[in-house]
């Protein structure tokens, strides 16, 4: 059976945990913002770290040949364009989208609803 100490401290605990969910409720939308709006003033020149700048990577498939071969059997070998880079032998940079910035971090998330 409680007293009525104990019950005023279940009281004062339960108010407690409601102001601190609704203080964090509040302040991990407005501190999110703060952060955007201050990535968007900052200088950004560091160059993308994938691609070293350049805005391209070699592609994973063809190891940047551009064809993939196939041995069918004995000396049979068959050639075509590799179709992940389209023959070209590299792909745009999925980090920095071909710019060859580095993207501040809260800029690598992209929030879309896909369906």
């Amino acid at each position: 059976m409680l007293n009525t100490d104990d019950n005023f401290f279940l009281q004062l605990l339960a108010i407690g945990v409601g102001v601190a969910g609704l203080a964090l409720g509040i302040g991990i939308p407005v501190f999110y913002e703060t952060q955007v709006k201050g990535a968007e003033q900052r200088e950004n020149d560091q160059p993308c770290f994938p691609c070293k700048g350049t805005g391209s990577q070699t592609c994973r498939c063809c190891s940047g040949a551009g064809t993939i071969t196939v041995l069918l059997g004995g000396d049979e070998k068959e050639v075509s364009k590799c179709i992940n880079c389209e023959g070209n032998g590299a792909i745009t940079c999925t980090t920095c989208q071909g710019s060859g910035v580095q993207p501040l971090y809260l800029d690598r998330r992209e929030f879309k609803d896909d369906d």
